[in-house]
């Protein structure tokens, strides 16, 4: 369902990381995950034809927060980025069908994002650190609510041209289907970007799609 490409452990060759938000979108053999996963395929001399160099990483694997519920949709999107500087890339993923429970309020589909921190091992990588965001955790202001689906798109880069990397979020489902994006600086509280500034039509679902 998405997909992106990047030098991850640093040795020359791209690699790639797949998002699979459905347990169907594993390959049988593999086994897919309820709510969702993210697979990574480490680039080889001969490229990326043959088995092994593979690791999946979904709210099942050990300091992953969050229960992995039917629904949750992690892996809907993804982007790679180095977010803490140590040459090794991280990957942002969404899964805009989490349910946010705040206040005792439990809120369906109002989404959240994973920041996976990996590093590099002899074998290849492994998860080092995972965060979770939504709103009203890790500077997002406000609470989420149902059909937010924060985690539609993900993206990141240094926006503020200051040498750190910025987060930008989609939740397409914000405000009934007007959608919003959410800037989470690399320190600081995050603003949202909606509408009004962007300038997008109601309904339009901004933050259905995001690069940089």
């Amino acid at each position: 369902r998405s997909i992106d490409a990047g030098d991850i452990n640093q040795d020359g060759r791209d690699d790639i990381v797949i998002g699979q938000p459905a347990p169907t979108e594993a390959a049988p053999a593999y086994g897919g995950t309820t709510g969702g996963q993210v697979t990574v395929k480490l680039g080889q001399d001969y490229g990326l034809y043959y088995r092994g160099h593979t690791t999946t990483i979904s709210q099942t694997t050990p300091d992953v927060p969050g229960e992995a519920v039917d629904g949750d949709a992690m892996g809907t999107s993804v982007d790679l980025r180095d977010l803490n500087g140590d040459k090794t890339l991280d990957i942002i993923t969404g899964l805009p069908g989490k349910e946010s429970t705040v206040n005792g309020v439990t809120s369906a589909d109002a989404g959240s994002v994973l920041l996976l921190n990996l590093t590099t091992t002899p074998e290849g990588i492994a998860l080092k650190i995972a965060t979770g965001l939504s709103q009203g955790t890790g500077g997002i202001g406000g609470g989420g609510e149902s059909g937010d689906q924060l985690g539609t798109a993900v993206t990141a880069g240094d926006f503020a041209g200051n040498g750190t990397t910025g987060l930008v979020l989609g939740a397409a489902g914000e405000n009934n289907g007007d959608g919003t994006t959410v800037y989470r600086p690399a320190t600081g509280s995050a603003s949202f970007l909606g509408k009004g500034i962007a300038g997008t039509p109601t309904g339009s679902g901004l933050g259905s799609v995001l690069t940089s």
